[in-house]
């Protein structure tokens, strides 16, 4: 496990199966911003979850590292896609992901979608917010408002 000194109070736990990663999950960590991979990873992919790790961490973009999207539905990986469309630092509602997908009227099925996002922080669901608040997030709010004062201040 890294773990360093940060303001993001963090633990990111990456599960791996060889050259992809299989799903995230977030905790609060009050030491800081630290992250371990669970399961066989090749070297090359473990290099490239550090990387994004580390750029997510100082506020900057980095490529994301392949995952295994074959559990989720076509509509899932559509809204995940539609994610990535979201700078760092920026926020969306649900409706305004839903039209950005051309699916205007399943606002409450991209909210669906989002809730089983079994990649969250690579696929940020946490910058989706509703029209009169935060929504939910999979992780839990007090995880979603650390994400968003992380990335926007």
């Amino acid at each position: 496990m890294n773990t360093f000194e940060h303001a993001l109070h963090l633990k990111v736990v990456v599960k791996t199966a060889s050259e992809k990663v299989e799903g995230v999950e977030l905790l609060p960590n009050e030491s800081g911003f630290s992250w371990e991979i669970v399961g066989p990873a090749t070297p090359q992919l473990i290099y490239i979850i550090e990387t994004f790790l580390k750029a997510y961490a100082n506020k900057k973009e980095a490529p994301l590292p392949p995952v295994d999207w074959r559990k989720a539905s076509p509509f899932t990986r559509k809204v995940a896609k539609g994610l990535t469309s979201i700078p760092f630092g920026e926020i969306a509602s649900y409706q305004e992901l839903a039209t950005a997908i051309a699916s205007p009227k399943y606002t409450r099925a991209v909210g669906s979608a989002l809730g089983r996002n079994p990649f969250p922080l690579l696929y940020p669901c946490h910058r989706i917010v509703s029209a009169n608040g935060l929504g939910g997030f999979s992780c839990g709010l007090p995880l979603k408002k650390t994400l968003l004062q992380h990335e926007i201040g």
